[in-house]
């Protein structure tokens, strides 16, 4: 499979020690080459016109925005009695919240099997009362109370 290598002219291969089908790029000259039978032959003799390095195509299109991103419920505190389903969030009884990756019920985190932790308890004791979500600025917090 043919390799891209980006180093200086200096330390371009010499003749026959080039690696045939790889391309080489010379970073200090900004030139392309291209290695057939082990020597390199610049891309700009290649191709018709040459081929400048230093400029940039126009900007494409705008692509097709994404599938709306998956909620999350927020249920309170665990409850051995309640069933949860994938992406509730729970308060667990260490404190931390944990988030459902498996329908259940009677699965107290930390079981993994059904739970991932979400957001640790301080360090301190006491619960998690609000998690901040990274978006744009400023960040978003949800209040767990």
């Amino acid at each position: 499979m043919a390799q891209f290598h980006s180093l200086p002219s200096s330390q371009l291969p010499g003749p026959g020690e080039g690696i045939s089908g790889d391309l080489y790029f010379a970073v200090d000259t900004n030139q392309l080459f291209v290695c057939a039978t082990g020597y390199l032959l610049p891309v700009s003799g290649i191709l018709s016109g040459g081929l400048s390095l230093n400029q940039t195509g126009p900007q494409g299109p705008q692509g097709t925005p994404g599938a709306p991103g998956q909620g999350l419920t927020w249920r309170g505190a665990w409850n051995t009695g309640n069933t949860y389903a994938p992406y509730d969030l729970v308060n667990a009884p260490d404190g931390s919240v944990y988030i459902c990756t498996v329908e259940n019920i009677h699965q107290q985190p930390p079981n993994t099997a059904f739970w991932n932790l979400f957001a640790a308890a301080p360090s301190g004791g006491g619960e998690v009362s609000s998690v901040g979500l990274a978006d744009e600025p400023p960040q978003k917090e949800i209040d767990l109370r």
